[in-house]
């Protein structure tokens, strides 16, 4: 596998395909924040990342053929664009991997189009998964990555805390913050929590985050808050069930209303 250098360390790039059809995000151009973490850990372990947001840019292909390795966020609404795009980028010579909650259910399907798949939650591998793709080293044995050749079912390892997974940089995503100032809005995501303590049939939130209910500390959000209040943003909280843990819930709404 050849793989292209850059003087600041590899190049990644994240590509999050757009819907069909209208949903309740078309208004607004939010990214999802899966790869926007994640591009965030990797900046600060010294690779070159940027996120491709479909929504808000389109997708160039010549930015797919600077990449030294392209990972591609999936729902079940957008996997055929990201089989497309997994497979234009295998077309370059790009070693790709998949993630998010189609390819967590059917990571078989994915592997038709893509070198490896993270089942679950990617932040405790993404560093060291990233840096074997980009050196062209075998990635098997990586806790909830699963291959051609991979046995294995397991999930990834869930972050031992919320509190751990950096603050999202949304200059990663490439054109976000030129679209939100001709559109005249300034929203910008948020997620203080994960998991849900029900097990709806209809929902897959608990299939890929869990049935336990994890959440930041409040000043951990507060952080957060603060710098987007600062940069005269409203939030949009993403979390599935935000008031699932009242006490928590309680405690952060009354410290948003003191500041």
């Amino acid at each position: 596998m050849n793989i292209r250098r850059t003087k600041g360390g590899a190049r990644v790039v994240f590509i999050e395909p757009q819907a069909p059809d209208c949903h309740i995000f078309s208004l607004y151009p939010l990214p999802r924040l899966g790869p926007v973490i994640l591009g965030t850990m990797l900046k600060d372990a010294g690779f070159e990342p940027e996120v491709l947001f479909e929504q808000v840019e389109p997708v160039d292909p010549a930015r797919i053929a600077a990449a030294d390795v392209v990972g591609i966020t999936t729902t079940t609404s957008t996997v055929p664009r990201a089989y497309a795009y997994a497979d234009l980028a295998r077309s370059m010579g790009k070693p790709v991997v998949m993630g998010g909650p189609h390819v967590t259910f059917a990571p078989q399907e994915a592997l038709e189009h893509a070198d490896c798949v993270v089942m679950g939650e990617a932040e405790s591998v993404v560093v060291e998964l990233f840096r074997r793709l980009a050196c062209g080293e075998s990635v098997e044995g990586i806790p909830g990555v699963v291959t051609p050749l991979s046995v294995s079912t397991e999930r990834a390892p869930q972050p031992a805390s919320l509190d751990d997974l950096p603050i999202p940089d949304l200059r990663l995503v490439r054109g976000w913050d030129i679209k939100r100032r001709v559109l005249r809005f300034s929203i910008a995501p948020v997620e203080a929590s994960r998991g849900c303590p029900h097990d709806c049939s209809f929902c897959s939130v608990t299939g890929m985050f869990g049935r336990r209910f994890r959440f930041r500390s409040v000043g951990h959000v507060m952080e957060e808050l603060r710098m987007h209040y600062e940069r005269k943003r409203s939030v949009f909280f993403y979390d599935d069930n935000l008031a699932a843990n009242t006490r928590w819930f309680t405690e952060l709404l009354e410290r948003i209303a003191s500041e």
